[in-house]
């Protein structure tokens, strides 16, 4: 059993979730529902939230931070200064190692998930 993210935390009331992502569209589909389904239980046993979240639900930011994050990870080079791609506006920062993005990435998770609950 697969979901797209599987988080830990520091917060008591909430030590950790899983994310599953799709795409509004996907949902249309009756064997997606039923596997997603599926997960949700498996989540349920194991006593973990589990969230379902389409393209609608992320902020468009999380979205580019989230791009920005693999690449990060693979860079050879530590640079105090980002580069900056002006063909889409963003900056990217040389990290090392995953510590390295873990400490300089900060996901207000939390905040995030108050949107998701309503």
């Amino acid at each position: 059993m697969s979901s797209d993210f599987l988080v830990d935390t520091s917060d008591e009331q909430t030590p950790g979730f899983a994310l599953q992502a799709k795409y509004k569209d996907a949902l249309l589909d009756a064997r997606t529902v039923e596997k997603l389904e599926l997960k949700r239980r498996y989540w349920q046993a194991k006593g973990v939230l589990w969230y379902l979240i389409t393209e609608q639900e992320v902020p468009a930011v999380a979205t580019k931070n989230i791009q920005w994050l693999p690449p990060a990870m693979r860079e050879e080079e530590v640079r105090d200064e980002p580069s900056l791609d002006h063909s889409n506006g963003t900056a990217h920062y040389g990290l090392t190692t995953k510590d390295s993005v873990n400490s300089f990435f900060r996901v207000n998770l939390k905040g995030y998930l108050q949107e998701l609950r309503g």
